[in-house]
C-alpha cells in the first residue's frame, strides 16, 4: 500500500497499472491485494487463499464505505511487474490493485471514462450463475 504522500512507492505501484487503469492515478491510496498461496509456517496448498483475499478486500470495503470512502479494485495490472517490482515472494499470489479514495468529479474525468461510468450497471440474473444440486441445474 502506498499513499500519494509516499511519490516513490506510489509510483512503483502506479506503474504496474495497464494503460486503461491510469485514472487510479489519481487516487490518494494504491494497494495490492496478495493471496499467500500455502499454508502461514508450512508448505501445504492453501486452498482458501483466493477466498481470504477476497474476504478481507470485502472488509475493507465495508469499512471504507461506511467511512464514505470508495474502493475500487481493478485486474488490469501486470501482475510479474508487480511480482517483481514490489518483491512479492514466490508463494504469493498478487490479485488485484486497488484504489481508494473520495469519489472524483466526473467533469473532470476523460471522455472515455466519463462515458463509461455514466453507463447503467447491470447485474446477472441469479439464475445465471446460482445452481442446485449439481453445476448448470437452476
Amino acid at each position: 500500500m502506498a499513499t500519494a504522500g509516499e511519490p516513490e512507492l506510489f509510483q512503483r505501484l502506479a506503474a504496474c497499472l495497464v494503460p486503461a487503469n491510469a485514472w487510479a492515478k489519481e487516487a490518494p491510496v494504491l494497494a495490492l491485494s496478495v493471496a499467500r498461496l500455502t499454508l502461514a509456517g508450512s508448505t501445504k496448498p492453501n486452498r482458501y487463499a483466493f477466498h481470504d483475499t477476497g474476504m478481507a478486500i470485502g472488509n475493507l470495503l465495508a469499512q471504507a464505505t461506511a467511512e464514505g470512502l470508495f474502493v475500487h479494485q481493478m485486474g488490469g495490472f501486470d501482475v510479474e511487474k508487480a511480482r517483481l517490482d514490489l518483491g512479492v515472494p514466490e508463494w504469493h499470489d498478487p490479485v488485484a490493485m486497488i484504489a481508494l479514495g473520495y469519489y472524483g468529479d466526473q467533469a473532470q474525468a476523460a471522455p472515455g471514462l466519463r462515458d463509461r461510468e455514466a453507463r447503467p450497471r447491470a447485474r446477472k440474473r441469479l439464475d445465471e450463475f446460482v445452481f442446485r444440486g449439481s453445476w448448470g441445474k437452476r
